[in-house]
């Protein structure tokens, strides 16, 4: 019955693990609350219609695409923490251009086709970084097995891959939980119209998401800076775990 505690504890004990776990956290919750105020943020902070709602599904698609379409290229040349580290910041750039634009009054007022072109935009940035930090993460997670591997003798993918879809579950429905809060908060009711909110309450909204998305996703790739993997560590890795295979 201890031996699911046992091997948590002795996953946990790879401090690069651990580090990547942590970063899963605060992205589980940037994800989450960027997923559940998005279609506040369209409705009523850019006033988009049905059909411009709906209009986001390609950008979407078109980010997913790209993402897993080129992520490996980029994966020949820079280390994977690295690549998390920029997503996160991408991230956070991303959600604080898109709205802070718009809150400090450097976009026209909604309607106009800029307005649903800028959208659309920032929208798929903000899918690729999303895709790239889902992506990535277990990429490099399954490195790290091989990292714990030689270092404890032991092949432990149910405890890593489970800890990590567990928390990040969790942690997405953390953020939804705190983006209704925001949502609270900032006076938001059901039922309203877009065009009908206050303005001081759609600023609200605006720099809440910008805070708890951005802030979030900075806190993530802080955790990432952490963890040393590069390219030659793992090649090293994989030939010493070859060797011992050969050598049993």
């Amino acid at each position: 019955l201890l031996r699911p505690i046992t091997d948590m504890r002795v996953a946990f004990s790879n401090r690069k693990f651990l580090l990547v776990t942590c970063a899963g956290l605060a992205f589980g919750i940037a994800a989450g609350v960027y997923a559940t105020l998005s279609l506040y943020i369209g409705t009523y902070f850019w006033e988009l219609s049905t059909d411009q709602l709906a209009g986001m599904v390609i950008p979407t698609f078109i980010a997913t695409l790209l993402g897993f379409g080129v992520l490996a290229r980029i994966g020949q040349r820079v280390d994977k923490p690295r690549m998390l580290l920029a997503a996160c910041v991408l991230l956070a750039l991303n959600v604080f251009i898109s709205l802070g634009a718009r809150l400090l009054g450097f976009l026209p007022p909604n309607g106009v086709t800029l307005i649903y072109l800028w959208v659309l935009g920032t929208t798929g940035v903000g899918v690729f970084a999303l895709v790239t930090l889902h992506v990535v993460t277990a990429s490099l997670t399954a490195d790290l097995l091989d990292e714990q591997e030689l270092a404890t003798g032991r092949r432990q993918e149910g405890v890593f891959f489970a800890a990590g879809a567990f928390l990040l579950k969790a942690t997405t429905g953390l953020g939804a939980m705190l983006a209704g809060v925001v949502i609270d908060l900032v006076g938001l009711s059901p039922g309203l119209e877009p065009g009908s909110v206050a303005a001081e309450v759609l600023q609200q909204l605006g720099w809440f998401t910008i805070v708890l998305t951005g802030g979030m996703a900075l806190v993530g790739g802080a955790f990432y800076l952490k963890v040393r993997m590069t390219r030659e560590d793992l090649a090293q890795i994989r030939q010493r775990l070859q060797e011992r295979v050969s050598n049993e």
